[in-house]
């Protein structure tokens, strides 16, 4: 019971409602299985894909991707390499769980991401 509403996020995806320019924002609920009850996928990459396009998604995995370099750039310091690491564990755990759109998560990630930018080699 827990895959479908992960399983119906690419239905949403291949049905022609993918948006590029205007906003698809909590379209995905209108795919979802009565049976379901849930509101969208489990998994943040898609929900985001299927919320704001494609327009959306690359500015969103780009400033990852621009987090990621920073880290690895200092990755001879101890907080970068940590910081690497718990972004490469949020990203696994982000396939599975909305884990980049829970406050919980991000609210200590992006302190974090803060301080990444004063650490120094």
């Amino acid at each position: 019971m827990h895959l479908v509403p992960y399983r119906m996020t690419p239905e949403h995806l291949n049905d022609g409602e993918l948006c590029l320019l205007e906003n698809c924002f909590n379209s995905i609920r209108d795919v979802a299985d009565a049976r379901a009850r849930t509101s969208g996928g489990d998994s943040s990459l898609l929900n985001v894909l299927a919320m704001t396009g494609l327009l959306g998604f690359a500015p969103f995995l780009a400033l990852y991707l621009l987090l990621a370099k920073k880290a690895w750039d200092l990755r001879r310091t101890g907080y970068g390499l940590g910081f690497l690491s718990a972004l490469c564990g949020l990203f696994v755990h982000c396939i599975f769980v909305n884990s980049l759109l829970f406050p919980l998560f991000m609210a200590p990630f992006w302190i974090s991401a803060g301080l990444l930018g004063s650490t120094r080699e």
